[in-house]
This record gives C-alpha cells, structure tokens and sequence, in this order.
C-alpha cells in the first residue's frame, strides 16, 4: 500500500501518525490481527478472535495500538479514525503524537460503552518499560506465563541493559528476565529455563518471577 500523506484534508508529517492512520484502515477494511515487529507472540491469540475488536491496556492513560485484532468494519476503529477531524501537525506533534492513536481509544473506552471493544488488562501490553520500568523487560523477571504476546520496545528497553540486543539462543536458555522468557517460548515453544548438565549452579540461582500488578485509575 502507499502510505497515506493526509488524514481528513489535513498533511501528516510524523510517520507515527501516518502508520497509525494506515494499520487502522487496513483493519477496518479487511480485518485481521495487526502486531508492531517488537511484539513476540507467546501463546494462540484464538480466545482473543471472538471479539469484534481488542487492544491491551498499557498506561495509566493509554491502550496500545501496537497489537490489535479487529474483525471488518470495526466501529471502534471507525470511531478512533473520527477523531483525526480536528488533527493538525501542529497540534499532535512531539509529545502529543500518541494522543489520537492510543490515548483517545483508552477514553472512548472508558466513555463509551456502546462501542464494542474488548481490552486485555495485563496479557497483551504489561509489562513495558513505559509503565513498569526501563528494567521491566531487559533486567527484571515478570511472570508472564499467561501473557498472549510481550511487547518488547527496545528502543526504550535497551537504554540501561545494551546487552539483549546481543543474546544468543545459548544466553537466552538461562536468561533470567521477562525478555528471556519470551524469547524461550519463541525458540523453544516453553518460558522455563534450558539447562545443560553443567549449568547446575546457575539452576539454583533462579529468581521468583514478580506477578504483573494492575493499573489503578485515579
């Protein structure tokens, strides 16, 4: 597809906005299930296809548009390309770039119960470095055993703890972290760690996984 330049008569220059304004078309056309690269599926997303719409809560103030499942025709998603009426460059630029794509659906959410959504609270967008910590994924170690997918944001994961970039399958075997995890049940199918007969002492060194807390709204 070419990617769209304008939103309701109005030129987009950022290219998050663009990317938004294209993925919530697309499903909007055709349905289907949208994941940004960074997003590693740990589990079938099936249970999660029955609804006409779903997104995972991510903020305090936010879904995140980064995993979506949209069946056709999703009024949700029509309604959230509604709300680029009063888009302007200006006005949705630098921090205020992710208002329209993953504030306002958390609002209409919460505003509007006559538009079908469903929002998975923990599975599908906690732990992430912008609520949890930029250690959440790098360094500390989540159980994430029920997640449906982790979304990793490294560009904002890395900044402290480089080093994932450079995992190998070797490393990640006994990686203790949300992201070793993750990247197990990529390789291997399962979360648990892989030991080879002489890794023995880093068996015992393992750390109970802390549970995911929920946002509380104020």
């Amino acid at each position: 597809m070419e990617m769209p330049e304008t939103v309701f008569g109005h030129k987009m220059e950022w290219i998050l906005h663009k990317t938004d304004v294209a993925r919530n078309d697309l499903l909007i056309k055709q349905g289907g299930i949208y994941l940004d690269s960074d997003v590693l599926v740990l589990r079938s997303l099936d249970p999660l296809r029955r609804y006409p719409f779903t997104m995972g809560r991510s903020t305090a103030n936010s879904l995140s548009n980064g995993a979506m499942l949209a069946q056709p025709g999703s009024t949700f998603l029509q309604e959230t390309i509604n709300t680029y009426k009063d888009f302007t460059a200006k006005k949705y630029s630098g921090i205020f770039e992710a208002v329209l794509s993953v504030q306002r659906p958390l609002q209409q959410w919460k505003t509007r119960p006559d538009l079908p959504i469903h929002v998975e609270l923990t599975t599908m967008q906690r732990p992430n470095p912008w609520h949890d910590g930029r250690d959440c994924i790098s360094h500390d170690s989540f159980n994430i055993s029920d997640n449906y997918m982790l979304h990793i944001h490294p560009v904002k994961s890395t900044v402290k703890h480089p080093q994932i970039v450079n995992e190998t399958v070797a490393t990640l075997r006994t990686t203790d972290t949300t992201y070793g995890a993750a990247a197990r049940a990529a390789l291997f199918g399962f979360q648990d760690f892989v030991f080879l007969k002489n890794e023995t002492e880093i068996a015992k060194n393992r750390r109970p996984a802390k549970p995911i807390p929920p946002i509380i709204d104020k």
